[in-house]
């Protein structure tokens, strides 16, 4: 299992735009082959991170794109059943917000700190999320939670105490 937290900035507006016109919590298992495939990526990433050799940022950010671009192509019925479809004019604040919970919903997360992130006030940005996502910030962020340790579970040999 791979896990790499990378600043939003690193992507370009294309990759944004095709990675979160439908917000979801991806989640991969692999054929062996593409698998053998995807370890490299990883890999070359970890050294460029460790050796920081002429131009590491460049190979980073291209092998990040490529999994990224992976990921995004896969069949949709691999989606999270609490997909988002980001469209509406509200969309870009809470794009931001959803950004934010994604990277810190292990965490304690509060609404006031997701409405920050959007820039908006915690009442109005929570019926902007309610109306963008379909669900309340609470469940939102349970529901990834929760799809989260499942991913653990299927996906390693960490007891299911440890997840909790």
């Amino acid at each position: 299992m791979y896990n790499v937290v990378f600043a939003e900035e690193i992507l370009s507006e294309e990759l944004r735009e095709v990675l979160f016109a439908k917000f979801r919590w991806y989640s991969a298992f692999v054929e062996p082959l593409e698998h053998q495939r995807i370890c490299a990526e990883f890999e070359m990433i970890g050294t460029e991170m460790k050796t920081l050799r002429l131009g590491h940022s460049i190979m980073v950010k291209g092998a990040l794109e490529r999994l990224l671009l992976e990921l995004a192509r896969r069949d949709d019925t691999s989606a999270s059943s609490f997909e988002v479809l980001v469209s509406s004019h509200r969309a870009a604040p809470i794009r931001k917000a959803l950004v934010h919970i994604q990277h810190y919903f292990r965490d304690e997360i509060r609404l006031e700190d997701a409405a920050n992130q959007a820039r908006l006030a915690p009442n109005y940005f929570s019926d902007c999320f309610k109306e963008t996502t379909g669900v309340n910030f609470q469940t939102y962020v349970q529901n990834l939670r929760i799809s989260f340790a499942q991913s653990l579970l299927l996906a390693s040999k960490i007891p299911v105490t440890d997840v909790c």
